[in-house]
């Protein structure tokens, strides 16, 4: 199973976040060729939330994981 689209409403600094895990890529220069993507990398400038967004995905897995409601407002 893959992880292909994440959005959050409310967490932390964190608002109306989406985030779509694209699992080809598009070159700009050549809209023919397509490339797969395996891996993905978060980046940003402190304080941006890159934390508060891996929290939130392992608070989505865990309570899916226990089959505990899970108080954050999501979509995957």
């Amino acid at each position: 199973m893959q992880l292909r689209r994440l959005k959050l409403g409310n967490f932390r600094n964190l608002r109306n976040v989406e985030i779509d895990f694209a699992s080809k890529v598009t070159d700009a220069s050549n809209p023919d060729i397509h490339r797969s993507v395996s891996s993905h990398a978060i980046i940003g400038q402190n304080g941006s939330g890159k934390s508060n967004l891996i929290e939130a995905l392992v608070t989505i897995f865990r309570d899916l994981d226990l089959d505990n409601v899970c108080t954050l407002d999501y979509e995957l």
